[in-house]
């Protein structure tokens, strides 16, 4: 053997007899305390009664439409009292007309009301005159003047209810210049113009009865069926609940063309929405019981989705599960969870399996 190679075998022989012993002390030596890596707080899974929902878009419109228009013709619009978007109560005035002219006709009518009743009044004491003679079989009156006395009655009384008619139409038409609402509500449309002489019918002011308005909701026709009165109807925008409602009623048929049909949606006089307006939604269809958890509590990795389980050493085992529908910070979990399981609540990305930790509180809604 060459010199080289002793020196080689030696130095190697030294070697493996100075770390020998720094070895077994390593394996002798007790084991230290394991730190935990992430302090986190413990949550359980809950049961709770979620819906279904059926997706929905559609307008908001007014729940009705009251049209006030003229119902008398050729009179001026003397004073309008009221601007688009004014509540008003039923019988409120609105507007007038120019009433000068219809007041000089119920004066003139008043006189021919007048004059009927005297012509009337006449009428009747020479019939009670013709009637008495007749009775008596005896007076100054031939059979022509007693039947002549008794027909005047006669057409004095109705000349009399003519006139009165008359003037009872022009009480009605000097009423009609005066513009009421019909219904309380919210003045949705002014199209009368100061001093204009409108024909009889013309549309003045528009009204959204009552306030209510309501969400002409279309959704798919496979889902009419599902639909009734009296579920419950969310709006939101970009996720945030802008509404609530209620299902009134739904259209019977869907239309040909989109194949979506028609649910109007009552909603609240506090509904801070505009008739006119687009919304999105959905209609809830049935109750059913699901477990739920924290959306904090369920982490996603390679597509999948992970909760990590509490174990009595407090170290966490990492679960696959199948998640549904997330609601108001919740997440639905369809399958792989025990629902006693006790979870970390928040900083699952940081955890691995078997990752030792420290908890630190129960989430308050465990408590």
């Amino acid at each position: 053997m060459s010199q080289d190679k002793i020196l080689i075998v030696a130095a190697l022989c030294l070697a493996g007899l100075s770390f020998a012993p720094a070895n077994v002390a390593a394996e002798d030596a007790p084991a230290g305390p394991v730190r935990p890596v992430l302090a986190v707080r413990a949550v359980e899974p809950r049961q709770e009664q979620w819906t279904s929902a059926v997706a929905a878009s559609g307008w908001i419109a007014a729940w009705d439409e009251a049209s006030i228009s003229t119902e008398i013709g050729e009179l001026r619009i003397e004073e309008t009292l009221v601007d688009v978007g004014d509540a008003v109560k039923k019988g409120q005035v609105l507007a007038r007309l120019s009433h000068d002219a219809v007041e000089a006709d119920l004066r003139r009518q008043e006189a021919l009301v007048a004059s009927a009743e005297a012509s009337l009044e006449k009428a009747m004491t020479d019939a009670d005159r013709a009637r008495r003679l007749l009775e008596n079989a005896k007076g100054a009156m031939s059979q022509k003047d007693i039947e002549g006395a008794l027909s005047g009655e006669k057409v004095a009384k109705a000349n009399l209810g003519a006139e009165q008619a008359n003037l009872d139409s022009i009480r009605l038409k000097l009423e009609q210049t005066t513009i009421r609402a019909i219904d309380d509500g919210v003045v949705s449309q002014k199209s009368v113009t100061l001093g204009a002489v409108p024909a009889v019918g013309t549309e003045l002011f528009r009204l959204i009865r009552q306030n209510r308005i309501e969400w002409h909701a279309e959704i798919a026709a496979k889902d009419l069926p599902q639909v009734v009165a009296g579920q419950q109807v969310r709006i939101f925008d970009q996720g945030q609940a802008l509404c609530s409602g209620s299902v009134r009623t739904a259209a019977p048929t869907a239309d040909r063309t989109t194949g979506r049909a028609t649910i109007y949606v009552d909603l609240p006089t506090n509904c801070d929405l505009t008739p006119g307006s687009f919304a999105s939604g959905s209609i809830e269809i049935d109750g059913q019981a699901v477990t739920t958890v924290p959306s904090t509590a369920v982490t996603m990795e390679g597509g999948a989705s992970y909760v990590y389980r509490l174990t009595a050493g407090n170290t966490v085992e990492r679960r696959q599960v199948t998640i549904g529908r997330r609601r108001d910070g919740r997440v639905e979990v369809v399958s792989g969870l025990d629902e006693h399981a006790r979870l970390v609540g928040n900083g699952g990305v940081f955890l691995f399996d078997g990752a030792p930790v420290r908890v630190v509180a129960v989430a308050e809604e465990q408590k």
